[in-house]
């Protein structure tokens, strides 16, 4: 580079380096999950020159409380008791964060037993129901469940009980 003024120069030697990074952003910035659920968080890298680079799979990945959650190397919180922690990304240096608030079990399905049932009319038998939920657990809920029959004409269930999920078989036919 030269400067000029009245015949006399000037010069200085100018040396441009590759973009450096200049901050970690974290996201998404919070999360809130139910206890057994796993969230993907991702690193971002935002550069002197304005661009910006995913550095989720060579970032180091940090939690705060390791027994309410743990961070996979690629960037994958694993929720194990109920509570806050602060998920940190580590890259160069510089640091990105995000709250996680986990909060209890919820309902991930339901299944019925049996599934398929093909008896001849006058059958009775008994349909059960289980709940399993994001924390892995699962408890029979037979008896609390709501239960219907789409034909009664075809199949009566017991709604209450004691008797919850008791089909009789009453006409010819398909029902669900």
């Amino acid at each position: 580079v030269k400067a000029v003024f009245d015949g006399v120069i000037s010069t200085a030697k100018a040396t441009v380096s590759n973009a450096i990074i200049e901050q970690l952003i974290v996201s998404p910035s919070s999360a809130s999950l139910s206890l057994g659920l796993t969230q993907a968080y991702q690193a971002v890298g935002i550069f002197s020159d304005g661009t910006h680079k995913d550095l989720t799979r060579q970032s180091n990945w940090f939690s705060s409380v390791a027994s309410i959650a743990t961070v996979s190397r690629f960037g994958v919180a694993h929720t194990y008791a109920v509570g806050e922690v602060t998920i940190t990304a580590n890259y160069a240096g510089l640091m990105g964060t995000a709250a996680l608030m986990v909060s209890g079990r919820s309902l991930d399905y339901i299944k019925m037993t049996p599934t398929l049932v093909e008896v001849p009319l006058g059958t009775e038998g008994q349909f059960t129901a289980r709940a399993y939920y994001t924390d892995k657990s699962s408890e029979d809920i037979t008896q609390i469940a709501t239960w219907r029959s789409a034909d009664n004409a075809v199949v009566q269930v017991a709604t209450e009980a004691p008797n919850a999920g008791y089909a009789k078989c009453v006409g010819v036919g398909q029902t669900a």
